[in-house]
């Protein structure tokens, strides 16, 4: 005759504690599925944040060049930001430093009468024609510019959104918002994508 050992079964309570079977793990879904999310948020905004700074990307070599060297010649006057979006709105970054219909020059894109008034320059064609080739120069362009940015923030009491809007249209600020909303742009494509970044 075969023996057969017959196992004893011990009711879950009598085994000790240290001995008793542990319950599967309960997954923690709700966790998990806020990780997801989260991870897929951070990919998504890190998506978006390279598709924002397309137009940063979309410059040459030579634009950004010249963004920095705006940028640059403004921190000294806690402007920087501001005259580096100017020179990409008024030139597109230097590509067009003359504007005949204005009359303006240089990377910033100073009115030959405006420029003509800040430095008490007569009023001749000689001077005219001396200070519109001497605004080519980025940084004769950049100190005009800074100072019509000074009035301005001076004469608006700070307001940035003023000053652009007066940078471009004087004391009409209402004919200016549209160039002051595109520089507004322009001031966080650049703080973002090459001054953060660069």
């Amino acid at each position: 005759m075969t023996r057969i050992n017959r196992i004893k079964v011990i009711p879950k309570k009598s085994i000790p504690s240290s001995v008793q079977e542990v319950d599967p793990v309960e997954v923690p879904w709700g966790i998990i599925i806020v990780v997801v999310l989260f991870m897929a948020a951070l990919l998504f905004s890190a998506v978006s944040v390279a598709d924002s700074c397309k137009p940063v990307e979309a410059l040459s070599d030579k634009q950004v060049q010249t963004l920095y060297q705006s940028y640059n010649y403004g921190v000294r006057y806690d402007m920087g930001l501001t005259l580096a979006a100017i020179a990409w709105k008024e030139s597109n970054a230097g590509l067009y430093p003359i504007n005949i219909s204005d009359p303006s020059f240089g990377v910033h894109h100073i009115l030959l009468t405006t420029a003509m008034k800040r430095s008490n320059t007569k009023d001749t064609s000689y001077h005219r024609n001396m200070l519109a080739a001497s605004l080519l120069a980025h940084d004769v362009s950049a100190s005009y510019a800074i100072k019509e940015i000074k009035y301005w923030f001076k004469y608006h009491k700070g307001d940035w959104f003023k000053v652009w809007s007066s940078y471009n249209a004087g004391f009409n600020i209402k004919a200016g918002v549209k160039y002051a909303e595109s520089i507004q742009k322009k001031v966080n494509l650049i703080k973002r994508c090459l001054i953060a970044g660069g």
